[in-house]
């Protein structure tokens, strides 16, 4: 990064870092949304910046690009069992919850305009499945999170047509060192027979999301919402987020079919093609492959089937 980056960057930081002293955000007042990296999680947001007085921070446990969490030994896909204390990390959240732990990465998809504009900060995890019921256990937020999921053969096909995922570089999964990784080991004997990046991919989307389908606070202290439903009927999908934060006034949809600023250049644009281009992605062998570990974690939202089995209303 050049010296002229480096200093445009930290004069950033300083002016976010001031405009949230002056806005005083509270942490009850935070808004999140979990998502996996290419689920649409951008998509979302933006539908929610579009409607609400939120300045967004973007994908804090990137900790390649954000390294707040990283100080205190976190991995990727940071696990906290909800019953848990750790100090230091509700720190960090808290810190992170009320804006006064800014970095350029975490302001790169807002302007200082949208945070003098914000009531509140809306905050988007690509990799934090893992920690939500730790969060709604130890803090009091007034908007329940929302959990937004997507097919996992989907996400799988768009991450793989995407660089930063086409190739992992490792022959195995790797399991995670560092603490509370007990939700991995438990895993380990058939974590040992997943060996291909597209394998090693949707292991972690199984592992992670069914953690929250199958808890006993899905869709009830936060909001489970999917990518399909929200295409589909988006009238219907956003009146269950308006009535779970008790929103009245209404919202402008007309946005809600334009593809998110994320959105790589060929993907399909129409709603319908949306849901079924990945069906046509992957090869026969690789289905199988696929049913295998879906089957292992007991996936019951979604089949080889392009809408999920069932909604949450």
């Amino acid at each position: 990064m050049s010296l002229a980056k480096k200093l445009n960057n930290f004069l950033t930081g300083l002016k976010y870092k001031s405009l949230a002293r002056e806005k005083e955000f509270k942490v009850e007042d935070v808004r999140l949304l979990f998502c996996d990296p290419r689920g649409g999680s951008t998509w979302l947001s933006e539908i929610l910046q579009n409607n609400l007085a939120v300045s967004m921070l973007w994908e804090p446990l990137h900790l390649n690009q954000s390294t707040n969490f990283k100080e205190i030994g976190f991995y990727y896909r940071q696990h906290i069992p909800e019953s848990a204390e750790w100090p230091e990390a509700k720190s960090k959240f808290e810190r992170l919850f009320s804006g006064r732990k800014l970095d350029p990465w975490l302001t790169s998809k807002s302007t200082p305009e949208q945070m003098k504009r914000a009531d509140s900060l809306l905050i988007k995890f690509c990799r934090g499945h893992l920690l939500l019921p730790w969060m709604v256990q130890n803090f009091k937020f007034k908007y329940q999170p929302i959990h937004f999921i997507r097919h996992p053969l989907a996400v799988l096909a768009s991450k793989l047509r995407h660089d930063d995922w086409a190739d992992l570089g490792v022959e195995s999964y790797p399991i995670p060192k560092g603490r509370h990784n007990e939700i991995y080991v438990e895993h380990q004997a058939f974590l040992s027979t997943i060996k291909t990046t597209e394998e090693i991919l949707l292991t972690t989307w199984c592992l992670c999301n069914q953690y929250l389908l199958k808890h006993k606070w899905c869709n009830k202290r936060w909001i489970t919402v999917t990518y399909e439903d929200l295409l589909l009927f988006p009238e219907r999908e956003i009146l269950r987020i308006k009535e779970r934060w008790g929103i009245e006034q209404q919202w402008d949809l007309s946005a809600i079919n334009t593809p998110s600023s994320t959105t790589q250049e060929g993907s399909p644009d129409d709603a319908s093609n949306r849901l079924v281009y990945w069906k046509d992605y992957f090869t026969h062998d690789q289905l199988e492959r696929f049913d295998r570990i879906l089957k292992y974690f007991k996936i019951d939202l979604y089949s080889f089937d392009d809408k999920p089995l069932f909604n949450f209303e």
